[in-house]
């Protein structure tokens, strides 16, 4: 009733109507985000396309922090802003890091990333640029674009997330020490300004490094720490490492206890991308403790989820180990 009251209106009245909706808006939603969509949809009602993009990418924002099943949300009010401004770096960043990258599609990322110019100016959008280099197995082209952001005046937040991305790609390089280096500084700076997550991320990292390394004492000792100061989703990620430990070392029951656990927070949260990790691992746990049947129906309620994300490799790797569960199960032939 209300869209058809508007729409009789004559079109300036209701642009009018549209831009004091959003002028009445907008200083709200900083303290209650989930209006951001409202002023963007108003402000593009209104015709005011050169505020519109700011409340785009605030509004995508919103979406991401409210829940992960909301990538698509974001991705449309991403697109808009896009298309508004084509040349947004601030924009791009935001689509790569936490719509494109999620949904694996890094090489999608890096042909965003890359059309920008100067990006060795901006240190966030150096080290989004180097997460995707990293997946996409260029490490020593992350690393040295980390340590090139790492050099730009940063802030405390910043710098912690720099660090914690040195972290992963010196894992990835073998560089215990190192690796265990960025992770501690990277704690110390979340841990100055206050900020849970990070401090839970932090130590969740160094257990991931420690366990790299057949260090699972060490390991299991960070994740418990970790689980001291995380969030829902936090602890969902650490559970879920605590469970893969105990898969390690055979220990079955307590393994699929703590991935179901994992399992359980995750849908909590609404993370789409968590579900589905926790039940490709649920299967494998299942396959390797010989629940054959069980472990299937893991897989494919897990090939499911990652379909919703869009993520063809992940769907992939499920499958083979469907056909690998198949195969142990005398099923070959299938």
């Amino acid at each position: 009733l209300l869209e058809i009251a508007l729409n009789a209106l004559p079109p300036q009245l209701r642009r009018d109507l549209y831009e004091a909706s959003a002028n009445l808006l907008e200083p709200r939603a900083p303290e209650n985000p989930t209006l951001w969509a409202t002023v963007a949809q108003h402000l593009f009602h209104a015709g005011l396309l050169k505020r519109e993009p700011n409340a785009r990418r605030n509004a995508a924002k919103s979406a991401l922090d409210r829940t992960a099943t909301s990538l698509n949300e974001a991705l449309f009010h991403l697109n808009r802003s896009l298309e508004l401004e084509p040349t947004d770096q601030l924009t791009k960043m935001l689509l790569a890091e936490k719509v494109l990258i999620p949904q694996g599609d890094v090489q999608g990322a890096l042909a965003l990333l890359d059309q920008q110019h100067q990006p060795e100016k901006d240190p966030a959008f150096l080290r989004v640029w180097s997460i995707a280099r990293r997946i996409n197995g260029d490490i020593d082209l992350a690393r040295n674009g980390l340590h090139c952001a790492l050099s730009m005046d940063v802030d405390k937040l910043e710098a912690a997330r720099i660090h914690n991305e040195l972290g992963n790609v010196e894992n990835e390089s073998g560089e215990l020490v190192k690796a265990l280096e960025h992770h501690r500084q990277a704690l110390f700076y979340y841990q100055q300004i206050g900020d849970s997550v990070g401090i839970s991320r932090s130590l969740n990292n160094q257990g991931v490094v420690h366990w790299k390394h057949n260090d699972s004492t060490n390991a299991l000792r960070c994740y418990q720490q970790a689980l001291e100061t995380s969030t829902d989703l936090g602890r969902a990620m650490t559970l879920a490492n605590i469970g893969l430990i105990h898969l390690d070392r055979q220990r079955f029951e307590l393994a699929q206890e703590a991935m179901q656990k994992a399992l359980t927070l995750h849908t909590e949260v609404g993370s789409i991308t968590g579900q589905a990790n926790s039940l490709l691992n649920l299967g494998i746990i299942c396959s390797q403790s010989e629940q054959y049947e069980e472990g299937a129906r893991h897989y494919q309620k897990a090939h499911d989820l990652f379909g919703l994300l869009g993520n063809r490799a992940r769907q992939g790797l499920v499958m083979t180990n469907l056909a690998f569960s198949m195969v142990a199960s005398g099923d070959g032939k299938r």
